[in-house]
């Protein structure tokens, strides 16, 4: 009877636009079911036409790249189906692998808007750097790139205070809670690379914090990646993240915020930039 009464009451939600979810870690209620709109019906038609124009909406010239689950009526889905992500396939438009740096099937200076969301943190540089290309390629002539991923530096000095608590996801050791966030692989079991707290302390205390994080990502692997994407395996803070748009070709790269994009269309913050804020990064590109 329970589960029959919790069925009516989601259809009865999805006539009106809405749905049942458990609220993201960053809510105020973590954890806790609350009601939400059906986010891929409800954005604002008219303030897309009025930038772009109703063909360009059709046509759905709005690109994510590496979507996972996002919905969106205007935008076009790239990620990679596999069975790691299985439940998001059906929502894949153009499927590319990014760690294999395959061309992303759109043509030349088309794009309107470019949005990719923690993403960079599951590739390799070598695969971020052709990521940005491709990105750069896509998008017409002051198109706009929006760029969001963990920062290496706000999570490093949560580590450094020793600032458990501001890990949503609490392993043993603060060290492990902070390995989480751009080594990932360290961490499993099955992984033959690992480091002890005691190791990651000696690591950061003797080397500048650049060289620090990149001699522990270097300890993962890609191949590992293939069979594990759900993992990080790079770490990015405002400097790494604005040379790599600047060798892709990018005139102007803007430090931003939440829901502070300069393109208006990405500060609807019901589909953008709502993973973990107070992790992250944000940075605008301009072709």
């Amino acid at each position: 009877m329970r589960k029959h009464l919790r069925s009516v009451g989601k259809l009865a939600l999805a006539t009106f636009g809405y749905s049942i979810r458990r609220n993201p870690p960053w809510a105020t209620k973590a954890g806790e079911y609350s009601i939400w709109p059906k986010a891929w019906g409800d954005y604002n038609k008219d303030d897309y036409e009025q930038l772009f124009g109703a063909e360009v909406v059709v046509g759905r010239q709005f690109y994510n790249i590496g979507a996972g689950s996002f919905r969106h009526p205007a935008w076009t889905n790239i990620d990679k189906s596999s069975d790691w992500y299985k439940g998001n396939n059906d929502l894949i438009a153009i499927d590319v692998d990014l760690l294999d740096a395959e061309p992303i099937a759109v043509e030349d200076g088309t794009a309107q808007v470019i949005f990719s969301s923690h993403v960079i943190e599951h590739l390799p540089n070598e695969s971020v750097a052709h990521m940005f290309a491709e990105a750069y390629r896509m998008l017409k002539p002051g198109g706009v790139l929006r760029i969001t991923c963990p920062d290496a530096r706000v999570n490093y000095d949560a580590y450094a205070r020793g600032d458990r608590i501001f890990f949503h996801y609490l392993y043993g050791t603060i060290q492990e809670c902070f390995l989480h966030t751009f080594a990932a692989h360290l961490l499993r079991s099955d992984y033959p690379e690992s480091m002890t707290p005691d190791e990651v302390d000696r690591v950061f205390a003797t080397r500048s914090l650049e060289e620090a994080f990149d001699t522990i990502t270097k300890k993962c692997s890609v191949d590992y990646q293939r069979t594990h994407p759900g993992a990080h395996m790079n770490w990015w803070h405002h400097e790494k993240l604005g040379w790599f748009l600047s060798q892709a070709g990018f005139r102007s790269i803007l430090r931003s915020g939440f829901g502070q994009s300069i393109c208006p269309v990405l500060r609807d913050t019901k589909f953008f930039d709502n993973t973990v804020p107070k992790f992250s990064l944000y940075l605008d590109a301009i072709k």
